[in-house]
């Protein structure tokens, strides 16, 4: 189970200098067990860990001072021990993208000055000395964000400048990458520097000689606002990423690009928005020599450089009851990471706009081109509005081809999609997929309906599979165009109100999916083909007012089970698919809440904003108390 307790206070008071001065604190704890992630590996089952963050502020305008302590203390509730041993320390292990077991690391405690800034807000120019967020354009450039989905925190640790000056708007910013060291999914500890997640390898390296190896930045945006109403905005952004990822090898990748806005014309009916990025990727590989434990470099053995673009269009036309939503991309071996990969979610730095749901995984969105059109229509005066939404692309998993090369694959979607709203306005808002908690709904209010339904097909660009490589076209071979992964989609999310200040929402969701393996696990061997399985659920919860919220979460999801083709083992380790879980969310004074949630989620991969990452499975029981002097 976990427990969680926050406090906050704040005390008024005035400083010599300053005037009148505000002091905050939030106090957080959190206890967490977690009974089983579902694999076969059982030395990270039955972890319980203690988390605690104290976040203070002092606010005297225009300064401001943040600080944020962390810690961590992991343990295991029946910790194993081998020939009287002493308990190992636990290693939190789950099954990764490849499907194979992986091991972040051995947890351990920490305790570390998480985040401290230094900011100023002035009439004409703003800085922030330690940490901050960035984010330039729609993130094309830059983008370090929170990200609660993901469980990613980045941000710069070092000095951001901004001056407005009349139509200009300058922003300069340099330090080093600071993510959040304790990741809530592993529960794995890492340093600033990275250890082997951001060194890349087990290279030799002395920390005097590449200043730790984190990595460093610096970036320059500058905005402009033309027209007589300041109606056209102009931008030009650079930036800057030093990777040293050990003595032996370090990266360098610059990105500049520029960007126009036109929020509104024809009297509000069109907006226009485009952005252009370049990308370069220079690497350098050094010979190095190691003498009494210390390593250096002696010279330089490659250089080699990569090129990238990345290419966004969006345009929205609003014609009385008839809106349309166009937008393009045109990525092409574009990430802001040292070698072009995803696989470090630490190191995604920026944010490239996907065209996709974020509930649909798809598997790169650094190397593609495509395009979406939606067309929804108001049938006014009523509250319904309906709308077709269709994305055709095609992308590569590695960054070296053309994403429309042969060796890639093809992607079309379409979905319908109808919405009842309140008074014209959208509170219907689908609720994340498989989370325990609908969408909080106006209590009171008139029912509230949002259903989406279509059919999305990954197919594949040329001829390939293993029979193709043997000669026995029969094992395995597809021909050019056939389907990868084809998805069957559906979702219905209703609110209606039961009696003043009840209310009920419930939301029920289904993929029947169809995917070809290579090499399917399967009891008498091997062989290729197809497999099917289905992902969904239905998550129901009762409001009272805002005080109370009750709800249950029932998912199926037979994703691994559907690789047994002759059937799941019944030896104890088939996994599992139904996952049940209940959440109950009490605010019993106001500001201060009580949440309990107990059960079973599936994991797997969640995306947002174009990143995503896969989430271990989670058996267990979490609560958080949020208190508010």
């Amino acid at each position: 189970m976990g427990v969680a307790s926050s406090a906050d206070a704040q005390v008024n008071f005035r400083l010599p200098g300053l005037g009148p001065t505000s002091f905050t604190f939030t106090n957080t704890s959190l206890l967490t067990w977690r009974r089983s992630n579902f694999d076969s590996i059982t030395a990270d089952d039955n972890l319980l860990s203690f988390t605690e963050r104290f976040d203070s502020q002092f606010t005297a305008p225009p300064w401001r001072l943040q600080v944020r302590l962390d810690a961590f203390l992991p343990g295991l509730l029946a910790p194993s021990a081998t020939m009287g041993a002493p308990p190992m320390p636990p290693t939190f292990c789950y099954t990764g993208a490849m499907a194979m077991p992986t091991c972040p690391g051995t947890l351990h405690w920490d305790v570390r000055l998480e985040r401290v800034a230094l900011s100023y807000s002035g009439e004409s120019v703003s800085f922030d000395l330690g940490d901050f967020y960035a984010a330039i354009g729609r993130g094309l450039v830059l983008s370090l964000r929170k990200v609660d989905p993901l469980g990613t925190d980045t941000t710069v640790r070092g000095a951001n400048v901004q001056a407005e000056l009349d139509r200009f708007t300058l922003r300069a910013m340099v330090g080093y990458l600071n993510p959040q060291n304790l990741d809530p999914l592993t529960l794995v500890t890492v340093h600033d520097y990275g250890d082997a997640l951001a060194l890349g390898n087990a290279t030799a390296r002395t920390a005097p000689d590449f200043l730790g190896g984190v990595d460093r930045m610096g970036a320059f945006d500058a905005l402009a606002r033309l027209g007589e109403n300041n109606d056209v905005e102009v931008g030009l952004a650079a930036a800057r990423v030093h990777f040293p990822e050990s003595m032996a090898r370090e990266a360098f990748v610059d990105t500049f690009g520029y960007r126009m806005a036109v929020p509104s014309l024809l009297d509000g009916a069109l907006s226009l928005y485009g952005e252009v990025v370049g990308l370069r990727r220079s690497t350098n590989e050094f010979a190095t020599r190691s003498s009494g434990g210390d390593v250096t470099r002696t010279e330089l053995l490659r250089n080699p450089l990569q090129f990238g673009r990345a290419i966004y269009l969006s345009a929205q036309v609003n014609v009385g009851n008839l809106s349309a939503q166009l937008e393009f991309k045109d990525y092409v071996n574009f990430l802001l990471s040292p070698d072009g990969g995803g696989g470090a979610l630490r190191r995604i730095y920026n944010n490239a706009p996907p065209l996709e749901r974020e509930d649909v995984q798809f598997r790169s969105n650094s190397n593609t081109r495509g395009a979406l059109a939606r067309v929804e229509y108001a049938f006014r005066p009523s509250p319904w509005v309906g709308g077709l939404t269709l994305v055709g692309s095609g992308f590569t998993e590695s960054n070296g081809p053309d994403p429309w090369d042969p060796s890639g694959f093809g992607v079309a979607h379409g979905y319908v999609t109808l919405r009842r709203n309140v008074d014209g306005a959208d509170y219907a808002t689908p609720t994340t997929v498989g989370t325990a908690t609908a969408a909080a709904r106006p209590a009171g209010a008139s029912w509230l309906l949002v259903a989406n339904a279509g059919y999305r097909m990954e197919f594949i660009g040329s001829r390939r599979g293993p029979g193709c490589r043997t000669g026995n076209e029969r094992d395995g071979c597809r021909e050019a165009y056939a389907p990868d992964w084809h998805i069957a989609h559906a979702d219905i999310d209703v609110a209606f109100p039961l009696a003043p200040n009840h209310a009920i929402d419930v939301k029920v969701d289904g993929r029947l999916e169809t995917r070809w393996d290579d090499f399917l696990l399967d009891r008498a061997g091997t062989r290729a083909g197809y497999y099917t399985f289905f992902r969904g659920g239905v998550v129901a919860s009762y409001s009272y007012q805002d005080r109370l919220q009750i709800s249950g979460l029932f998912r199926v999801d037979t994703t691994n089970a559907a690789k047994f083709l002759d059937g799941q083992p019944t030896d104890g380790t088939a996994p599992p698919t139904v996952f049940p879980g209940g959440e109950v969310r009490w605010m019993f004074t106001p500001g201060n809440v009580l949440r309990v949630f107990g059960g079973m989620t599936a994991g797997g991969r969640l995306c947002t904003g174009g990143v995503c990452r896969d989430v271990p499975p989670f058996q267990g029981a979490l609560a958080e108390l949020i208190l508010r002097v």
